[in-house]
């Protein structure tokens, strides 16, 4: 939330102004963060049961649960201050940080699911992770503007426009969360443990490198956004050729994980486990790699003040690939793969008409 109202500030070079909003979203974003974690906890009795006794058994479910609500809370406080940090285009800064905690976790990760190949284990690092993340955070934005976050004035005024932007991009975060954990839900409770063991393992490194290019692609926003701010005529003219090199930068970490691919599952596990799930491994590549075509365009949106639009494509696809997954999960992993595969193009085709409506690209390719 933060990002586009002080990129905005930025971009108008209105420094106090922005530093203010930055102050009023922070509380609001620990205030909603806050409300979320206890409604998940009310309700993790009734999240659980949708797990068959087989995973129960082998896994403490109610303990994963409640670590990964815990570090849902901290990932939405994290966003929001690396939302600040971008909006005030210290990328250089969000990216030390990141890259300072994302490396060991990675490599804490793979050590931890060689090793023990417990989920437990691998929840407590996360969790320890983005605790260190969001703390560094924190520190940085105090010692870049020697104030505290949660200290002055809250300025209703400011806080209502922020809550009405806020209500969309609740709303699709809410379903990318939400569609990010019904995949391993569905699993667990149609297919079993052990389907979902061997599908956790191989969406890992997919997911992993997707993130890369999508914290990448992030500084899109706040420039787009300060450029808007700055000059409100004119500033939907994106070259084509620039759209279409940025989709292809976005490809390349996962390009480059295909072209290692035979190797990372036997280095990473063992022969076997790599001989028995290369297929699956492969095609979750391939449907990563056609989500992060999209990753350009949904950046732009955004910057565009288009938030809507993206909610509303986001929740619609979401929706259909739920119900098709639901029914496709009666032909195995092979459905759901399917699914996912029928919302990496449909996401794409949806931010692509959009943007060919909200954007004046001109075709500068001869």
């Amino acid at each position: 939330t933060a990002i586009k109202f002080v990129s905005e500030k930025v971009g108008q070079d209105k420094i106090a102004e922005a530093f203010h909003i930055a102050r009023i979203a922070m509380v609001l974003s620990l205030v909603i963060s806050t409300l979320i974690l206890v409604t998940l906890f009310t309700f993790t009795a009734e999240i659980t049961s949708f797990f068959d006794d087989s995973f129960n058994q082998s896994v403490n479910i109610r303990l994963a649960f409640t670590l990964g609500f815990i570090l849902l809370f901290f990932q939405g406080i994290d966003d929001m201050l690396i939302g600040i940090i971008h909006g005030t285009f210290n990328f250089k800064l969000g990216a030390i940080i990141e890259l300072s905690t994302r490396i060991p976790l990675g490599i804490s990760i793979i050590i931890s699911t060689y090793l023990h190949h417990s989920l437990i284990e691998v929840l407590v690092i996360m969790m320890f992770s983005s605790l260190v993340k969001t703390t560094l955070r924190v520190w940085a934005l105090k010692k870049m503007y020697n104030q505290n976050l949660l200290s002055g004035v809250f300025d209703k005024k400011i806080a209502k426009q922020v809550l009405i932007y806020t209500k969309w991009l609740f709303l699709q975060n809410l379903g990318s969360h939400v569609f990010s954990s019904a995949d391993k839900l569905l699993i667990g409770s149609f297919l079993g443990a052990s389907e979902l063991a061997r599908y956790n393992i191989c969406t890992q490194i997919p997911q992993y490198v997707f993130s890369i290019s999508n914290s990448f692609m992030s500084t899109l926003f706040p420039l787009i956004s300060a450029k808007q701010a700055k000059n409100k005529e004119g500033t939907n003219y994106i070259p084509l050729k620039q759209v279409l090199s940025l989709c292809i930068i976005s490809t390349l970490p996962l390009l480059f994980i295909y072209v290692i691919s035979n190797h990372i599952l036997t280095i990473w596990i063992n022969e076997d486990f790599s001989n028995n799930n290369y297929s699956l491994f492969i095609a979750l590549i391939g449907i990563f790699f056609i989500l992060s075509v999209s990753i350009p365009f949904h950046y732009i949106l955004m910057g565009l003040g288009k938030i809507k639009l993206i909610t509303i494509a986001s929740i619609f696809a979401i929706t259909i690939t739920l119900l098709m997954m639901y029914y496709l999960l009666t032909l195995g992993i092979i459905g759901l793969l399917y699914s996912k595969l029928f919302y990496s193009v449909l996401l794409f085709l949806l931010f692509l008409y959009f943007y060919k409506r909200t954007t004046y690209v001109k075709k500068d390719i001869s």
